[in-house]
């Protein structure tokens, strides 16, 4: 890897709330979570007996080959754009990523202005999203330039599952998405009440994918933050992520 400053955190969102035990992961699993300075906010400096955390803020170099990746269970991009590296994302990488998941990791994107179609029209700068770049090869959903929309939404639940039963009853209202479309063969879990998918999972030869259209941090998710059940809900991702019988 070339210079690489990575921060070793353990995140709360899969600590404090209440798990069933015959949910737990049986062994630790790596998670490398990508995404903007302000997403560490989602994570404290308290250890955790299954999850362990590589965070790479913005700016940050990426790895650049497919056996660094391997040390990884999951890799998740949260609001980050192909330029939000130094340098920036290079289609060998995401190759390497997209080998990751064939091979049987899973990759999640939660939205923002720098995920999924990017927002090239933002007024200072262009926002490169993944649109024609091996990413959106292995998303579980269709991506367009420029996807960006500001509404406010309860998500609704379309289909019984691990990740949501219990717990979406009381999710908070979101404040914008990006407008994604499921592919063939994903699963559109949850949508913003209007038919856009908010959340949609898949898989991709051995591997799994998933998509969360709107903001894990400030901004769109300003409320998500603060919400009960969000450290419950992420840890089932992780289990789901990770053990092929959910």
């Amino acid at each position: 890897m070339k210079k690489i400053i990575l921060v070793t955190l353990f995140v709360a969102l899969f600590l404090s709330a209440p798990i069933n035990p015959s949910y737990g992961l049986k062994h630790k699993r790596h998670l490398l979570l990508v995404g903007a300075t302000a997403y560490r906010s989602l994570i404290e400096l308290y250890p955790t007996n299954d999850i362990n955390v590589t965070y790479l803020g913005y700016g940050s170099d990426f790895p650049n080959t497919l056996e660094e990746l391997k040390q990884y269970d999951v890799i998740m991009f949260a609001n980050i754009d192909i330029n939000g590296f130094n340098p920036p994302l290079s289609n060998g990488e995401m190759e390497n990523i997209t080998k990751f998941v064939e091979e049987g990791g899973t990759f999640i994107m939660a939205g923002g202005y720098g995920s999924f179609g990017g927002y090239i029209d933002y007024p200072h700068t262009k926002i490169l999203g993944y649109v024609g770049t091996p990413i959106e090869r292995i998303l579980p959903v269709k991506i367009h330039p420029n996807d960006i929309y500001w509404k406010d939404f309860v998500p609704q639940v379309l289909k019984k599952h691990f990740l949501t039963n219990g717990i979406f009853r009381n999710h908070p209202t979101m404040h914008g998405l990006n407008l994604v479309e499921a592919k063939e063969n994903s699963i559109v879990l949850a949508d913003d009440g209007d038919g856009h998918p908010f959340l949609v999972i898949g898989k991709y030869k051995k591997g799994r994918v998933l998509a969360f259209t709107s903001d894990i941090g400030p901004g769109w998710g300003s409320e998500y933050i603060f919400w009960k059940h969000a450290e419950e809900f992420w840890h089932r991702v992780m289990i789901w992520a990770t053990d092929k019988k959910f």
